[in-house]
């Protein structure tokens, strides 16, 4: 695996987790919501599906 790919892993590796503290923080049901849209993606990558 190149050195970039492992690169790519940390960093996505890295905002995903973010996003899931952001998502235990948060309150409010609309902002859970978008957050939750917005971290499958990470999740799909990290995962490695598409």
């Amino acid at each position: 695996m190149p050195l970039i790919t492992i690169f790519y892993y940390i960093m996505t590796g890295i905002v995903a987790i973010m996003m899931i503290w952001n998502f235990v923080k948060e309150r409010d049901i609309q902002k859970e919501i978008l957050i939750i849209m917005a971290i499958i993606p990470f999740l799909l990558r990290l995962f490695r599906l598409k």
